[in-house]
């Protein structure tokens, strides 16, 4: 059995299971396909060697039970029954990451104006998190050597660390690394001082 699928939120299912009223035959082994997070729906494509079965609504399930078959016919699995079989799984499933970006002057582990603003935004987003995990990336523009891009990187990364921690966000779920002038966002030469290369990106999941 294959499956092609894009832009969809799903669950496969293989257990014996009672469904809603009209299925006079419930499958054991089905696909149901649910909305995406933001309410849009995507499409996902059962195919086994007897055929293909496509799913583009969302609330609605093809049985998989004999693969001497094609796909059955999509049938409707009730809102009722996707809470009570998928809501604990719908509720333990991670929320998407999110990412900030810090900008730095020239040569200094100080924040731009702009990025004060912006860094007093992180420590509530940590603490929306039940068990958060949070990546902060040091970098550079390439107006230095490679070796001082390296530790000025870090230097502000672990600047970025320190705030966090005296808003009470635990060092143990913090990693803080460095990639000095390497992965800018913006391509230079070597010696060109670029402002949007001098950030800090965190990451919280």
């Amino acid at each position: 059995m294959k499956y092609h699928y894009k832009n969809l939120f799903f669950f496969f299912l293989s257990v014996c299971l009672a469904l809603p009223a009209g299925c006079s035959c419930p499958p054991k082994t089905f696909v149901v396909l649910l909305k995406n997070p933001d309410g849009t729906t995507g499409v996902i494509t059962v195919t086994n060697e007897e055929g293909t079965r496509e799913l583009d609504r969302a609330g609605f399930a093809v049985g998989m039970d004999d693969t001497s078959k094609p796909p059955g016919e999509p049938f409707v699995f009730e809102e009722e029954k996707i809470e009570e079989v998928f809501g604990k799984t719908i509720q333990a499933k991670p929320e998407p990451p999110i990412s900030f970006i810090l900008y730095f002057k020239l040569n200094k582990t100080e924040l731009s104006e702009e990025s004060k603003k912006v860094i007093q935004k992180i420590p509530p987003a940590i603490s929306a998190r039940k068990i958060p995990s949070i990546g902060i990336i040091g970098h550079c523009d390439r107006s230095g050597s490679k070796e001082y891009n390296q530790r000025l990187a870090l230097k502000r990364a672990e600047a970025t660390r320190d705030f966090l921690v005296k808003t009470g966000i635990d060092t143990e779920a913090i990693n803080v690394t460095s990639h000095g002038e390497n992965n800018p966002l913006v391509e230079t030469s070597d010696g060109v001082y670029e402002p949007r290369n001098r950030r800090v990106e965190v990451y919280v999941r």
